[in-house]
């Protein structure tokens, strides 16, 4: 007999006793008293359970679904994404997550499963290996184990752009207007303007374009 067999029977008969003690008139015949106990305080035992009123201990192999979502998520060097994980069942397993076929580079965590939901975050270095993979979660509880499968995409890392600068100056609004479209052509863009009549010249203007 297993733990949760014990568990169970040992509940049913707690309950039959109960059962028993109040309903049973002082004046009872002991065949009468192992008929009661024998077929009804069962019945009714099972009655309260399938209600939900008396708590069932979780079983050594829990039934349980799982589920990831999105099934393909993208993932660049040096970035953060997750992939959610829900949980069905009629019990209230512990869970515990493994994840197979990452890439070199690419570091899990799990998020503690609250609510029949948790999270799995993912991580690239930025040497992460470049490319798509398969990759296995398996959820267990007890000796009972389910297992999704979601595509995981990593990118090249995004460049980060690198900026040059320069300013110019002008003695006139036109003046500063033509050097301004000037620059502009060669791909600068203005990022503040000055003007001050107390200063020589009065127009300066601030640029920048991304270095080639």
């Amino acid at each position: 007999m297993g733990k949760a067999d014990f568990i169970f029977e040992v509940m049913q008969e707690s309950f039959c006793r109960t059962i028993l003690v109040l309903n049973t008139p002082t004046a009872v015949r002991p065949e009468e008293l192992i008929m009661k106990k024998t077929l009804l305080c069962p019945v009714l035992f099972l009655a309260f359970v399938a209600c939900g009123t008396l708590p069932v201990a979780a079983q050594n192999e829990p039934d349980f679904s799982l589920a990831v979502s999105p099934a393909s998520v993208s993932l660049p060097q040096a970035a953060v994404t997750s992939v959610l994980l829900t949980f069905e069942s009629n019990e209230s397993p512990a869970y515990t997550i493994s994840l197979n076929g990452l890439p070199e580079g690419v570091q899990a965590q799990t998020s503690k499963i609250r609510a029949g939901a948790g999270t799995v975050s993912l991580y690239a270095a930025p040497e992460a290996a470049v490319g798509t993979y398969a990759i296995q979660v398996t959820a267990h509880a007890g000796k009972a184990s389910r297992m999704q499968v979601f595509t995981l995409n990593v990118k090249p890392m995004v460049p980060v752009p690198q900026w040059e600068y320069t300013v110019l100056s002008a003695n006139t609004d036109e003046e500063f207007v033509s050097l301004a479209n000037n620059l502009g052509a060669q791909g600068w863009e203005m990022v503040n303007v000055r003007f001050s009549e107390l200063t020589t010249p009065p127009f300066v203007g601030f640029f920048k374009r991304i270095k080639r």
